[in-house]
């Protein structure tokens, strides 16, 4: 479970925001770094949208690996391309900015973040 720490935000109806926030996100692992995009309204309103963690995340996660190269052309591990499209599934199915496109279109950019990260990508 992904609790929010509430009281370092300075936002509108905090407490409802967190509660939100809460049971939003129950149904992640607490092992995961959820992103949230907050807009704050001036009638005080608010509405947010749970995003799953960010790519690198996943990648780190499957591999094992603490952190993508140092340096360009270094090598930290490797990453099959079955994981590859399982993240992008995962990506798309909780990411509202990816639905319209493509399972291809988001595999190939967990590639790009891979092959960046200094991953080697394997069949």
């Amino acid at each position: 479970m992904a609790l929010l720490a509430c009281d370092s935000l300075q936002i509108p109806h905090l407490q409802e925001f967190c509660k939100q926030f809460n049971d939003q996100t129950e149904k992640f692992s607490g092992a995961a770094t959820m992103r949230v995009r907050l807009t704050a309204f001036e009638d005080r309103t608010f509405a947010f949208d749970v995003l799953p963690p960010g790519t690198s995340w996943f990648l780190k996660r499957v591999s094992g690996v603490s952190k993508g190269a140092a340096a360009a052309g270094q090598t930290v591990g490797t990453v099959s391309l079955k994981a590859i499209y399982e993240i992008a599934k995962a990506k798309k199915q909780y990411d509202p900015n990816l639905a319209n496109l493509s399972d291809e279109s988001v595999a190939k950019s967990v590639l790009g973040s891979a092959r960046t990260m200094g991953f080697e990508v394997t069949r």
